[in-house]
């Protein structure tokens, strides 16, 4: 049944389209957190005492963890995107099998 094959072909390019998207926009994504985690520090090193918003701000927001855990995140973001590019794989060679 040839219609089968074609149906999981599109499926897959369908699912390939926005997961390139995804995967074309994490390496700009750690370059941009690298130069405002680089900011960051460079600001605290030269303003050691910063006024009274911003140590709240910095507080309240938990900054400290999120600069450690963001690149876990684009880890975490960059894992997914190869189980599915691996699924996205899997059904073309399926599509082709039928």
């Amino acid at each position: 049944m040839p219609g089968r094959g074609n149906l999981v072909s599109g499926i897959a390019h369908e699912i390939n389209t926005p997961l390139s998207f995804i995967h074309g926009n994490l390496d700009p994504a750690k370059g941009y957190f690298d130069i405002l985690s680089q900011l960051v520090n460079l600001y605290r090193a030269h303003h050691s005492d910063p006024a009274e918003d911003i140590s709240n701000f910095v507080q309240d927001n938990d900054i400290d963890y999120a600069f450690q855990d963001f690149p876990k995140l684009i880890q975490s973001i960059q894992n997914g995107v190869d189980r599915v590019q691996n699924i996205v794989q899997s059904l073309r060679i399926f599509s082709r099998l039928d």
